[in-house]
């Protein structure tokens, strides 16, 4: 036979039509002193303590149910260690056949909330999971957003589920098509089984944030049950970009400006304003084109629609500057409702360069014996220094040049004991060279490749003294490509006996 825990006993008081309660885990019960009328209705709440020394509590309440433990008040009998670990049935016994009880109904729960509730009420609920969605987003012009979902489900209810979205929020049972407003979700004997809902934030909204938007799932006698989307419209940056930013090696010698152009690549996105002007806007020491050819403190490039194909700017440093460094000066590239461009620029203006050029050369040059005598008359100016010495040859064949220290001709295979260029080089001097055959067997008698291979040997002498210097004294040095022959004086002289050297 199954343990009773904690049976309730009824029993006729000492005045007629009074009755009073009591229970035991044993044959003797206990029983209040406080009587209660017969053929009255009271409701009987006892409360278990499910182990094996747990307490129990009896409350007899004669009318109304009261919503909570405390509000049912001190319990008309408590009893305590005097549980069970388990308990599987509840059981109503008579204890007489002359005995009657009515009862109404029997409530079991395991809070008190559910225990009082009266029997057949029930609560219909809305369920969604989650109950806030962020991040909604598109570029102007490009909505709607990717789409989220949420699943709602229903339970005890009494009619269908509708969902309603916000102002700029748009709902779906699919997340591809058919987004609509409301959306409703039809129950089945009180129940919605999990349905996904999918939410995007509409097409065609100005950029701006759009949060803390609700969508309202509503069904009759169920709390109103909301889901909470944020989003944003991002608005089109309009944006210019150049390639290269910096620009370096801008230069040239003093007195030559301006330097060589060089030249950025623009293009535009989200461009505003069109048809309008893309302004570059130069600096204090350089200037700028859009064509590479007209040059000014200022330039246009003219475009027509919300993108700029790629398009040259150029940018040079001014002529006129003194010599100096020109650097980190910033153009700027502006207009179009985009954010300024910067370009950086450096340069420089340098010293004058050297200069050899062939003042007077003569129409014939004899070359018939070892003391055949030729001369050429040269100018030199800008070089670094005025220390310059000089020798004539071509190839293996040594010429001897006149050197005025020594006051005879001599054949030098160095530089370092050639002769003196005389005067200033630094400035300008203009000096003959007098030269003499010599040992060479090199013979060029007449006027034709004779004369022309002289002056191209001069002038790779003389000229490539700009380019390499020696560290304690300028020489002429040799070049492979010399330069054309600048000066064609229209008065030739000839020399084949000996000439004044001073």
């Amino acid at each position: 036979m199954p343990q009773l825990l904690q049976p309730v006993f009824c029993q006729t008081f000492n005045y007629p039509g009074k009755i009073n309660f009591g229970f035991s885990n044993t044959s003797t019960c206990t029983y209040s002193t406080a009587d209660f009328d017969v053929a009255t209705t009271y409701l009987v709440i006892i409360k278990y303590s499910v182990s094996a020394a747990g307490d129990a509590s009896l409350w007899i309440v004669p009318s109304g149910v009261p919503a909570s433990e405390a509000a049912a008040g001190t319990p008309l009998l408590t009893t305590t260690s005097a549980g069970l670990a388990t308990i599987d049935r509840v059981c109503v016994r008579q204890y007489a056949t002359t005995q009657n009880i009515s009862v109404d109904a029997i409530r079991i729960a395991t809070t008190w909330s559910d225990a009082v509730t009266p029997e057949g009420t029930v609560t219909p609920t809305i369920t969604v999971v989650p109950t806030a969605l962020s991040g909604f987003n598109y570029v102007d012009g490009s909505g709607p957003s990717a789409a989220q979902s949420f699943s709602v489900s229903g339970s005890d209810l009494t009619d269908n589920i509708s969902i309603a979205a916000s102002t700029n929020y748009e709902i779906s049972l699919s997340s591809g098509s058919g987004y609509t407003s409301p959306i409703v979700l039809n129950q089945t004997s009180g129940v919605v089984d999990p349905t996904t809902v999918y939410v995007r934030l509409k097409a065609g909204l100005a950029s701006g944030n759009y949060n803390s938007e609700t969508i309202n799932l509503t069904s009759t006698g169920a709390a109103l049950a909301t889901v909470t989307c944020s989003g944003s419209v991002t608005a089109l940056t309009p944006q210019i970009t150049a390639a290269p930013t910096t620009l370096t090696g801008f230069t040239y010698a003093i007195g030559t400006g301006p330097s060589v152009y060089q030249y950025v690549t623009l293009t535009g996105i989200y461009l505003t304003g069109f048809p309008g002007d893309i302004t570059l806007t130069g600096t204090t020491n350089y200037e700028v084109s859009a064509n590479g050819t007209t040059f000014g403190a200022t330039a246009t490039i003219p475009y027509t629609a919300a993108t700029l194909d790629p398009v040259p700017a150029f940018i040079r440093l001014k002529s006129g500057l003194a010599i100096g460094t020109y650097n980190s000066e910033v153009v700027v590239v502006s207009g179009a409702g985009a954010p300024s461009v910067n370009i950086t620029c450096s340069g420089s203006v340098t010293p004058p360069l050297p200069v050899a050029s062939i003042t007077l050369r003569p129409t014939h040059i004899d070359l018939a014996t070892a003391t055949s005598e030729s001369a050429v008359l040269m100018t030199l100016s800008n070089y670094s220094g005025d220390v310059a010495r000089y020798r004539l040859f071509s190839g293996s064949n040594q010429y001897n040049c006149w050197d005025e220290s020594l006051d005879v001709y001599q054949s030098n295979t160095s530089y370092a004991t050639g002769p003196l260029v005389p005067g200033t080089p630094t400035s300008s001097t203009t000096f003959w060279i007098l030269s003499q055959r010599g040992a060479t067997t090199l013979l060029m008698p007449h006027i034709g490749t004779g004369l022309i291979h002289i002056l191209e040997m001069l002038t790779k002498l003389l000229h490539s003294q700009q380019l390499l210097p020696l560290p304690f004294h300028s020489a002429f040095r040799a070049i492979s490509s010399p330069p054309a022959v600048t000066t064609t004086p229209s008065n030739m002289w000839f020399w084949d006996t000996a000439v004044q050297r001073s």
